[in-house]
């Protein structure tokens, strides 16, 4: 299975209890889906499919994961569903885990950037071919909150 993108979702502290950890993972994806990583054990905590998903990035302040796809969607999934498992000791399903829309853009989605603050999001579009030759890339400035350019 072919790794197109991957990113690390660091460890955060859930506010509510001083002993309840969550993040800690790793995130990839193939072409077909999204998979999550315990960085920890280094198992499977749960795969999604999204087809054609190409590019991924971590929002750190909302705690979740974008993903972009050929056809120039962008997903957004909630990580924090991940935490009441982790706790639970439960496995997750895909139906438990929702990839939500996000934005659309024109083009393959080659790249994905959520700025440390969480303020903006930037998508790096390759036009609705997959234009091979990166000049001809452009980049999509939109503002996390309202998923608007």
């Amino acid at each position: 299975m072919p790794v197109l993108a991957a990113a690390v979702e660091p460890r955060w502290d859930e506010t509510t209890s001083a002993t309840r950890i969550t993040g800690d993972r790793l995130w990839i994806v193939t072409g077909v889906a999204l998979r999550a990583y315990d960085l920890a054990t280094r198992a499977l905590v749960v795969s999604v499919t999204i087809p054609g998903a190409h590019a991924l990035a971590i929002d750190r302040t909302t705690h979740r994961v974008l993903v972009g796809t050929r056809d120039g969607t962008i997903l957004a999934i909630d990580t924090t569903t991940l935490y009441a498992a982790r706790q639970e000791g439960t496995s997750l399903t895909e139906g438990n885990v929702a990839a939500a829309p996000y934005l659309a853009v024109d083009g393959l989605v080659e790249f994905l950037h959520v700025t440390p603050d969480g303020a903006t999001v930037v998508a790096v579009v390759s036009g609705a071919t997959g234009q091979q030759d990166q000049a001809l890339w452009t980049a999509v400035v939109i503002d996390a909150a309202s998923a608007g350019e």
